[in-house]
């Protein structure tokens, strides 16, 4: 059986303790997916995870020692952020979308980044340093004219609402130099994620690489801090294969050597933003099998938990449908198989976890388990539907076991509601 991130029987033990459906994740593939990722990585590049990938505090917090800051999108993510250990100095603040409320927090907190998004933003930070009597030092988000065409989520090139057009850069630029409480002393890019390809992602270094030496030759900017996004990808359907990153620090390195002068590459703060990649193939949700139901020559197995807690696997946000990893546990020497569609308990026909995959003979009671579940899993979903709560959340490290999220109780469900009679 391929799951062996985490001891079938560990899982079993777990599954008695706080029951299905459950979120499991192992903090042993997370540090050996960081380890990966920083080994081929130049020494001075920086690690940022990207919370938005998984948020949960007890993820957060182990993290911190490995990570060397963090990435958030909104207020509720630089909060729980600060809450999870991580000082001000080791946050940048990304997101087209950021309110007058949320930039004021994040200045008040002198966090290390705010990533501005537009010409608009960068005069409203500056309206609000001006209030509290302060300079901030801002990073602007440039959308490049290239594309990264490999990605499998574009978040750069052509138009978009993230970042400033390239061709826009001279014009903000000239226009920043007229506020007076905001220093631009950092650049950020992020053409978009889930990459398989290492040469798309060497050519995206390397275009931002170009952008920053024609910033620094054609404007009088002190760029410190240098945000080159993620989009490091894992494979996750069949004909997908593992990123190979053998040639990136070379590529890396060559870069450096190329646009950098010696002398000031300890000037520079060097990022790299992800979350997929560290998390994604550490996580497992398991479901326990309700019914088995034939109709029309389709065998259902119905399940206690769907798409309500596991939007991707369901393929919700996907042009394309395709099945997530998905196996039952404790059938390996089952040698009957069948072709299922696994579905979940919501009233909607898109409720499908696994469509026409090929298993190991299915009972009652079954637990079926989805592997590269760890990012962009419960934190992506629509878990208030139809009221079946948020499912329980482990942590397993050495082969020990920790909760980090309680299954939501009854009570929960309708919690901050306020009944009303009028």
């Amino acid at each position: 059986m391929s799951i062996v991130l985490i001891n079938e029987t560990i899982i079993t033990n777990i599954i008695k303790d706080y029951g299905t459906p459950i979120y499991i994740y192992s903090l042993n593939i997370i540090e050996q997916q960081l380890d990966k990722l920083r080994d081929n990585l130049p020494e001075y590049f920086n690690i940022f995870y990207s919370m938005k990938a998984n948020p949960n505090i007890g993820i957060l917090a182990n993290l911190k020692k490995s990570v060397n800051g963090i990435e958030v999108a909104s207020l509720g993510e630089l909060y729980t952020a600060m809450k999870s250990g991580y000082t001000s100095k080791e946050i940048i603040f990304v997101g087209p979308g950021k309110t007058h409320y949320e930039l004021e927090y994040a200045i008040k907190e002198n966090i290390l980044s705010i990533v501005a998004e537009s010409l608009e933003e960068i005069f409203i930070i500056n309206k609000i340093c001006e209030k509290y009597n302060t300079v901030m030092s801002i990073s602007i988000r440039i959308n490049p004219k290239a594309k990264m065409n490999d990605a499998r989520i574009k978040m750069g090139g052509g138009a978009k609402q993230f970042g400033i057009d390239e061709e826009l850069i001279d014009f903000v630029i000239k226009e920043s130099f007229k506020c007076k409480n905001i220093k631009i002393n950092g650049i950020h890019f992020y053409l978009g994620t889930q990459v398989l390809n290492s040469t798309t992602l060497i050519n995206n270094f390397e275009n931002s690489f170009k952008i920053l030496d024609n910033l620094e030759n054609n404007y009088k900017l002190n760029i410190s801090l240098v945000d080159f996004g993620g989009g490091f990808g894992i494979p996750y359907f069949d004909g997908e294969y593992e990123l190979d990153l053998s040639n990136v620090k070379e590529s890396l390195n060559l870069f450096i050597k190329k646009y950098i002068r010696d002398e000031n590459i300890k000037n520079y703060k060097f990022i790299v933003e992800s979350g997929r990649f560290i998390l994604a193939n550490s996580g497992l949700y398991v479901t326990e099998v309700l019914y088995k139901k034939k109709s029309r020559g389709k065998t259902f197995i119905v399940v206690n938990g769907g798409s309500n807690h596991h939007s991707a696997s369901a393929g919700i946000g996907r042009f394309l449908r395709n099945n997530f990893p998905i196996e039952v546990l404790n059938k390996e020497n089952e040698n009957r198989k069948e072709i299922v569609d696994i579905v979940g308990p919501l009233c909607t026909p898109t409720d499908v976890l696994g469509q026409n995959i090929e298993l190991p003979h299915i009972n009652i009671n079954d637990k079926i388990v989805i592997l590269n579940s760890g990012a962009y899993g419960l934190t992506s979903s629509f878990y208030g539907l139809i009221s079946h709560g948020k499912p329980a959340e482990i942590l397993v490290y050495n082969n020990k076991y920790y909760q980090i999220r309680k299954r939501d109780s009854l009570d929960d469900i309708f919690q901050n509601q306020i009944k009303v009679l009028v």
